[in-house]
């Protein structure tokens, strides 16, 4: 009898994890409960039928163009089997109250609550939306802003701040707040079918929609320097010496923004904060100035120092700070595939015949034999 080696037992606990995995009592309700079997079954047929047709192409049974079809077939697959229940298109605003209602107010800022990414599909901005990546700060903040209960546990000021004007929330936000009013509320078809509801939720929901009494303005102009929330650009400012030798301005202001660049007038040295989440590769520029990196300030927004006193324009604009090195990567990447298929279809394509071949091929299909001798010599006549 051959005792199972470190591999075999590396395996069979790989596949008692899975299987474990697969039948806890939440991952069961959440990958759908009595059609977990149909699930686990597709999968393990896809797999199986992709195993197989590596194989073949390995041995070159196979075309290549096979694997893409495949593979396009398999995704397919697994992706309408998933937890995802799928049915007929869903028309927007048009077959939803709440978001007609949406659809109709002027001056929409961001829209915080369940909605996720759908406001985008109305030309509106989430408050936090799904970019399926871990973001960074403040997104915390953001994020239980597009949750259930947001209205009564977090504070107006909040909302304000990052630019939330309005919210739509289910009937679990019962509460409406003194920092906001309710425009809208009644059940809603199109978004019981569009917005993710937990395990064990009722099928359909009471919606409300909501407006903030005072929102805040994007972009403001600051008189007093802001805070600093990044601690090394603390320790920097701390010992470097000043910006600028101006003294601070008593009044400033915002006077126009088209999303991009700001105009300020200044009676001296401000600084702008833009309600945008700072990132590295963000810059701005004065006039015609050179870039600088924004500021991380305050809640995580962005901030530009402008010195002197008059008016001026402050551009912004992002870029990616490993663009270059991204760039290199993929164009390598990408030359490495045409190369490889073009050895995979020389290695496929027969070799070119010479006329002396050919000759061969014709005499052999007239039954004259061959034109040359076992050692490779053409035949004297």
């Amino acid at each position: 009898m051959v005792r199972p080696g470190p591999r075999d037992r590396l395996r069979g606990g790989g596949a008692w994890w899975i299987v474990s995995w697969s039948w806890r009592p939440d991952h069961v309700r959440e990958l759908g409960g009595d059609r977990l079997l149909i699930r686990l079954a597709m999968a393990a047929g896809v797999w199986l039928v992709a195993v197989i047709l590596a194989v073949g192409w390995l041995r070159g049974r196979a075309p290549a163009q096979l694997l893409l079809v495949a593979t396009a077939a398999e995704l397919g697959a697994l992706y309408y089997t998933s937890t995802t229940d799928w049915g007929w298109a869903v028309a927007i605003p048009e077959s939803s109250p709440i978001l007609t209602r949406l659809a109709q107010e002027k001056d929409v800022g961001k829209v915080a609550g369940l909605l996720s990414d759908i406001p985008l599909r109305l030309g509106m901005a989430p408050i936090f939306p799904y970019t399926g990546f871990e973001a960074p700060p403040p997104h915390p903040s953001l994020a239980a802003m597009a949750q259930r209960g947001a209205l009564s546990h977090i504070n107006g000021f909040d909302f304000s701040y990052y630019g939330a004007t309005h919210g739509v929330w289910d009937e679990n936000d019962r509460i409406v707040p003194d920092f906001a009013e309710t425009l809208l509320v009644g059940r809603d078809e199109a978004l019981d079918r569009l917005i993710h509801k937990p395990a064990g939720a009722p099928a359909h929901a009471t919606w409300r929609l909501v407006r903030f009494k005072k929102p805040a303005p994007r972009i403001r102009a600051y008189v007093h320097p802001p805070y600093l929330r990044n601690e090394r650009q603390r320790s920097l400012a701390s010992e470097l010496p000043p910006r600028d030798q101006t003294p601070r301005a008593t009044l400033a202001e915002v006077t126009s923004w088209d999303g991009r660049t700001a105009t300020v007038d200044h009676d001296g040295s401000c600084d702008v904060v833009l309600v945008r989440t700072y990132y590295p590769g963000w810059t701005y520029r004065i006039d015609d100035g050179p870039e600088r990196p924004v500021a991380d300030v305050e809640r995580g927004v962005q901030a530009a120092h402008v010195p002197g006193a008059g008016v001026h324009r402050v551009t912004f604009a992002y870029r990616p700070t490993y663009r270059t090195s991204t760039i290199v990567a993929s164009a390598g990447a990408l030359l490495l595939a045409l190369a490889t298929l073009v050895r995979e279809k020389t290695r496929r394509s027969p070799p070119r015949k010479t006329d002396a071949d050919r000759q061969d091929d014709r005499a052999e299909q007239h039954g004259l034999g061959g034109g040359r001798e076992s050692g490779g010599e053409p035949r004297e006549a």
